[in-house]
Order: structure tokens, then C-alpha cells, then sequence
């Protein structure tokens, strides 16, 4: 229940008068929660003279919007508040504000009801949250108008108030399918809204266009497809948001009944019942949703009961029904029982003398962190464990030693036998310290490069041993091979820690400085390196403009062959060279042959010289006058295939046209041998 153009965040923790928190209280939908400035306040409808009651819990730092929801992320409370703070669900637990670590989506207009909390935001996006997780998107409302309030009912139905030109309420269903449209009347039209509610056929929401500080709650009835708002006389505290008790099958609590057999049938919201169990009769409240009554019936049968009692010497005397008994026998007495049932009751007492002690393994030392059994004692009775040698509450269960910290602790053991308990027998725990190795690491290192292990943890003082594969590691100080190498350290009280280390090879770096190529003296060229993230070119400047870039340009007088060096971005490195052929003058180049085999050299077939302004065509025939290549592109040329296929050795032909940069056309042909 809340709204999108007034939207503002409490920003202060609130201190109100200390008591028990006043969780929502859904037997009945007739309370309305508002979110304020002050914090939240009650408003009982059904009350003569409605009033605010500021409610004794505050909300969270950051706080915006409120909801009433049955608990979606926890059994207790099953009903309670719900509101968002930096886009994540909290409830009140009873105690405190929880962080559910669930997203709320964008928005902070909520309204809870029908095991949801729905939400949406300026934009009309609605979300609904299950408590299983972060809120998931159903629908974007269409129409959504400037002003947008959100109720939700029992059923999980949601209902979107459109409070401007023209006023309608939508009714959607959990899975945002739209179920009716309401048309408004006697409700002003209003850029801002503080809250809506919905009870059943009863609509509520307050007045912003006439009090910033105190508006009128306004009261609409569903009647058909219309909602008609009057005023219900009530002005509340500026509302931030409005919540009610929509919520799922209300839960009242159980009524527990016991009577006497002889008082049977037992009659219940006008059912007879005439025998023992839990029975559930379902009401339907004003607001529409079913509440569920439950009776425990207990019935106690007229009885005469024998009381086998037995006690070990030290217990005496004896107390029972307010008599004291010193001796064994039998004794009776009269008993009023529950129900006015009277009960006959024997005892049978019997006195036995305690069992010696348990006898014990002591002292039992472990190492910290270790895995531990329950401790064990030998007796011929039941085993009694303490954590004091004197006093206490005694358990069946035989403790498990905590080897969090290393200490010294010490657990006590008794054994009951025939109703008498023995004196305590003491087992002594050692805890001992072990090497402290911190977390598992993952170290890479360059492909052919080897590493020292040892110097990954602090090992000082102890014995170590490194495996692979569960095979020793004969020197960690040297290893190689990838995988995961595990470290056993053992200090001097024999306490063992183990740690992992995961050793991943880089990847070879392939570097590649392009294929050798040809260009004119002085005519600036662009190398092409790739395979790294970091470039080194040799020789540099003056003949580079930049040696540590991929790319840089080249001014050349003389046939040059440069080494780059790439690195990874762990800094392993990849080397490789190009040379560049310097032609003298300004005319173009053909090749007479080329070897397209595929090895880096010679594999490409196309006209060179940096005189070329424009390339027209570069064509190649067979020798058929078959086309088998063409392209306009200077930097493209004929790889010794056609249609997909390799071409045999022979010879082809070719031509050109060109526009040279002094912007003379260039006609050229020739021949050029396929070698294989």
C-alpha cells in the first residue's frame, strides 16, 4: 500500500516508550498501519472515536514503504511488518529489524497479502516477492498515470490506484493479469498520494490535496464497478505509507480444552465431540479472508493408576501427594484429577543403593580443528554427562569436544543404575595448537616456467610434505607441472594442517608481427603486431614513432627486419619478426611468382608500392580467360584458390587499373607463376 509521487525516506531510528513490540494484529481487518515521520502509528476503525497509537517499534535507518505480511522468510512471527531499506527486504522478527539480503527491485510502494509482498516503481513495474529469493518482474501497468498507490488482499489480488484523469481503480491478480477496473468518484484529483488500503469491499486512502500535515482519511465502498470515496471524519499524521491486515488463512490461537469422560459429548461452535484430538471450525472475517479456530480436546478417562517409583537411598525421604516416606512399600491415596475425575493412585516404592563411577580413558588429546567423536566411558548403567564436577543439568548425549581452541577442558560422567546415580568420573581434553597456513592459493606462472612452493606459506618449525595427485613432490622448490599440489604441515605436538595450491600454466603467447611486406623509402608504414596486451618493437624510434604500441609507423631507407616481443597480462612474453622490403622509386610492384602454401611467406599474390592512390581492379584469369579473382582493395590479393579451391601450379594472368597519387590512371598487365 503505498504510492509513487510523494516518496520519501525515514532517516532517523525512532525512540519510542520501551514495551513489547506491537506486532500487526490480524484477527481482525480493521487496523490501519501508517508509516510517518514519527514512526508507525495503529489506527483501530473499529473503535467509536478512531485514534493514532504511535506503535512501540521503530523502523530501520533508511526505511521506505510498509507492508503487513504473513512471514515469508521465517516461522515466528507469523504475521509482522515488512519494509525496504537500500532496495532490500527487512521484517521485524519481534525483537529487531532482519535483512532478508533479498531485492526489493527499484520501488518502495509495497503492499503484503496473500503469502506476497508486491512492489513497483516510477515506471509502472511491478515485482512480487516470495521470500524464496530476490523479487522477480510480473507486469508493467499500462496508464499509469502521476499518482500510483498499491493494496493487496487476502487472496494476493493487488490494486493500483490511478488518482488522475480518469480516476480508476485496477484490480490484478498475483500474476498481474488484470481481474476489474473500478471508476472513482468523490475522490479529489491529486498529484501525490500517502497510502491505500483495502478491507473486503471497503477502500481507504488519505487526502493530500488539502493537508500536507494532517489530511483526511478518505472511506470508499466497492459497489459493482464503481468506488465512491466520502470522508470517514478522521485526519491522520502525514502518511509516507498505509498498510492493513490483508494476509493469508489467519491463524487464531489454539483453544486447549481437557474434561472428564463421564462429561462427554463436548460441544464446540455447535459440533459434538466425543473424543480426544484437534479439531478446526473456519470463519470468514469482515475483510473477506478466512480465519481458522482450532480446539485441542483432551479427555481424561475416571482411573485407577499404579505409580511405580523407584529412588536411590540418598533421595530419601521420599515426598509424595504431601506425604514423606522413609522405607520401600506400597501406599494409596485419593486424588481429585483434572475435571473433576477423582483417581485411585498407588505407589509402588522401591529404594536401591548408587553404582560406582564410570570407568574412563583420561586424558584424551587433540589438535585444533580436528574432527572429533563423542567421548565414551564404561559402565554397566545409563551414562550421565556434565560439563561440572557438582550441580547441573546432566545429559544422555556423550559430548563432542570442540577443537576450535586449543586449551584444556574437562567433561564429568556419571551412570544411573536402578534409579540411583554413581559420582562423577573426570575426563580431561587437550586441545593443541596446529600450524596456522591461512587460506588455499592459486598462483599461474608462464608456460615453460617452473615455481618454489615452499615460499607460498610460513612453515617454520615443522614438517612438511607436497603432493600431486596424491603422489609426493620429491622438491616443491622447483615444480612445473599444472594441478593442484596439497602441503601436510605437522608441528611438534604432532598436529597436522593441510593447504592447497592450485598451479595454473599460462597459455604459450603467440606473437605475430604480420607478414613481410614492401613499401617505398621515407613513405610512412604501419606495422600490425597482435598476440598481447603489451608490445615491444626492435629497432624503435627514430625508425618507430612509438615502439610500444601495436601498431606504429614506420619511415624506412633500407630493407628492415624488426623483433617484437609481446607480453600476457601476467607478463609472460611471445616473440616473432617481420621484415619490410624497401623498394627505390615510386612505381608499382607485381610480383612474378608467389608460394600459397599456407606457411607465413609469400602466400598472397597482389600488387605493392605505396604510389597506388586508388586501386580500380586487380583482376587474375587462368589460362582459359577464366576470372577466378578480382577485388578494388590495395591491402587484399589472391591466395591461390578459387571457388574454395586450391588452383594448380601454372601460369596466370593479370590486371590492373589504378589512379598512382600524382592522380595518373596506371593500366598494367602480366604473367605470375602458382609455384606448389
Amino acid at each position: 500500500m503505498s504510492r509513487v509521487k510523494l516518496v520519501l525516506t525515514v532517516i532517523l531510528f525512532f525512540s519510542l516508550l520501551p514495551g513489547k513490540a506491537q506486532l500487526p494484529v490480524c484477527t481482525a481487518n480493521h487496523i490501519i498501519y501508517t508509516m510517518t515521520q514519527d514512526g508507525i502509528y495503529n489506527i483501530d476503525l473499529s473503535q467509536p472515536v478512531p485514534t493514532e497509537v504511535l506503535n512501540t517499534i521503530s523502523l530501520p535507518l533508511g526505511a521506505s514503504g510498509l507492508a503487513v505480511s504473513t512471514n515469508l522468510n521465517a516461522t515466528s512471527p507469523a504475521i509482522t511488518f515488512y519494509t525496504v531499506v537500500n532496495g532490500m527486504y527487512q521484517y521485524y522478527d519481534g525483537n529487531s529489524w532482519v535483512n532478508t539480503n533479498d531485492s526489493a527491485g527499484s520501488g518502495v510502494n509495497i503492499g503484503g497479502g496473500g503469502g506476497y509482498i508486491f512492489n513497483y516503481d516510477a515506471t509502472g513495474n511491478v515485482t512480487r516477492y516470495d521470500g524464496k529469493g530476490d523479487a522477480i518482474s510480473i507486469t508493467t501497468l499500462s496508464g499509469f498515470g502521476t499518482v500510483a498507490d498499491l493494496a493487496v488482499d487476502c487472496s494476493g489480488n493487488f490494486y493500483h490506484f490511478h488518482n488522475d484523469i480518469p480516476q480508476t481503480i485496477t484490480k490484478y491478480s498475483p500474476s498481474g493479469v488484470v481481474l476489474n477496473v473500478y471508476t472513482v468518484t468523490g475522490a479529489p484529483v491529486f498529484s501525490g498520494g500517502g497510502g491505500l488500503v483495502v478491507f473486503g469491499n471497503d477502500v481507504y486512502y488519505d487526502d493530500l490535496s488539502s493537508s500536507f500535515t494532517f489530511p483526511p482519511l478518505l472511506h470508499g465502498t466497492i459497489n459493482g464497478n464503481t468506488i465512491n470515496f466520502v470522508p470517514s471524519g478522521l485526519n491522520i499524521t502525514l502518511a509516507l505509507d498505509m498498510a492493513s491486515c490483508p494476509g493469508n488463512l489467519v491463524n487464531a490461537a489454539p483453544l486447549n480444552i481437557s474434561t472428564c469422560s463421564s462429561q462427554l459429548p463436548f460441544n464446540w461452535n455447535g459440533q459434538n465431540y466425543n473424543a480426544s484430538g484437534t479439531y478446526t471450525a473456519t470463519f470468514t472475517n469482515t475483510g473477506g479472508c478466512d480465519s481458522i479456530a482450532t480446539l485441542n480436546l483432551t479427555v481424561y478417562p475416571v482411573i485407577t493408576s499404579v505409580v511405580d517409583t523407584t529412588i536411590c537411598s540418598s533421595q530419601l525421604p521420599y515426598n509424595w501427594n504431601g506425604q514423606n516416606y522413609n522405607t520401600p512399600g506400597t501406599y494409596t491415596t485419593t486424588l481429585p484429577a483434572r475435571n473433576g475425575c477423582d483417581s485411585i493412585v498407588t505407589l509402588n516404592l522401591e529404594v536401591n543403593q548408587p553404582p560406582p563411577m564410570p570407568s574412563v580413558l583420561s586424558p584424551v588429546n587433540l589438535c585444533q580443528f580436528q574432527t572429533t567423536q563423542p567421548l565414551s566411558a564404561t559402565a554397566t548403567g545409563d551414562l550421565i554427562w556434565y560439563t561440572s564436577d557438582s550441580d547441573g543439568i546432566g545429559s544422555s548425549i556423550a559430548p563432542v569436544p570442540s577443537t576450535t581452541n586449543a586449551g584444556v577442558t574437562n567433561f564429568y560422567v556419571s551412570q544411573s543404575f536402578a534409579g540411583c546415580e554413581s559420582p562423577r568420573a573426570t575426563i580431561t581434553v587437550n586441545v593443541s595448537n596446529i600450524i596456522i597456513l591461512g587460506p588455499d592459493k592459486t598462483i599461474t606462472i608462464c608456460n615453460g616456467e617452473s615455481t618454489n612452493l615452499t615460499r607460498l606459506y610460513n612453515i617454520a618449525g615443522s614438517t612438511t610434505n607436497w603432493f600431486l595427485n596424491q603422489v609426493p613432490v620429491t622438491d616443491p622448490t622447483t615444480v612445473s607441472l599444472a594441478g593442484r599440489y596439497q602441503l601436510i604441515a605437522t608441528n611438534s605436538s604432532g598436529c597436522m594442517n593441510t593447504a592447497f595450491v592450485n598451479l595454473v600454466i599460462q597459455p604459450a603467447v603467440i606473437a605475430f608481427a604480420g607478414n613481410d611486406d614492401s613499401t617505398e623509402s621515407f613513405v610512412p608504414y604501419q606495422l600490425s603486431g597482435s598476440g598481447g596486451v603489451q608490445y615491444e618493437w626492435s629497432p624503435g624510434p627514430p625508425l618507430l614513432n612509438n615502439a610500444n604500441i601495436p601498431d606504429p609507423l614506420a619511415r624506412l631507407t633500407t630493407t628492415t627486419t624488426f623483433y617484437l616481443t609481446v607480453k600476457d597480462a601476467i607478463g609472460c612474453k611471445g616473440y616473432d619478426t617481420v621484415t619490410i622490403k624497401i623498394f627505390k622509386g615510386t612505381d608499382i610492384y607485381v610480383p612474378s611468382a608467389f608460394t600459397p602454401n599456407r606457411d607465413g611467406l609469400n602466400d598472397i599474390f597482389r600488387p605493392l608500392g605505396t604510389t597506388i592512390e586508388r586501386l580500380d581492379y586487380f583482376r587474375v584469369y587462368n589460362r582459359y580467360g577464366e576470372l577466378i579473382f578480382e577485388t578494388n582493395n590495395i591491402s587484399k590479393g589472391w591466395d591461390g584458390t578459387y571457388k574454395g579451391q586450391d588452383q594448380k601450379a601454372d601460369n596466370y594472368i593479370w590486371t590492373l587499373r589504378a589512379i598512382d597519387k600524382k592522380n595518373v590512371k596506371r593500366a598494367m598487365k602480366g604473367n605470375v607463376i602458382l609455384i606448389r
